[in-house]
């Protein structure tokens, strides 16, 4: 199933759980405990302190790499307990350590 990112940039392959209900126990990433980095599939997820996601590291360019660099990250923020990911951050010239 084709995604589209926030910033309109569609790609091949979405992973993207909260989007796809297909893919259930992917969504497990999405929450946890403060702190934690959750690793899933192509996926690197932060978890808050309020115990949401709030960042989240592709390691894909989802079919697209004129837009995506790999890795890129996610921003993730949360309105009436559905998470949004915000546009994406690449890297192209090397990506920082994910903390």
């Amino acid at each position: 199933m084709p995604g589209v990112c926030d910033d309109g940039t569609r790609y091949a392959d979405d992973n993207n759980a909260a989007d796809n209900n297909e893919d259930k126990t992917d969504n497990d990433r999405l929450k946890g405990e403060s702190g934690e980095i959750k690793v899933s599939k192509d996926k690197e997820t932060k978890i808050g302190s309020d115990g949401n996601a709030e960042k989240e590291r592709h390691y894909s360019d989802h079919g697209n790499p004129k837009y995506h660099t790999n890795p890129h990250d996610h921003d993730i923020t949360w309105k009436d307990g559905k998470p949004s990911f915000g546009p994406l951050i690449n890297y192209p010239n090397g990506a920082p350590p994910f903390k």
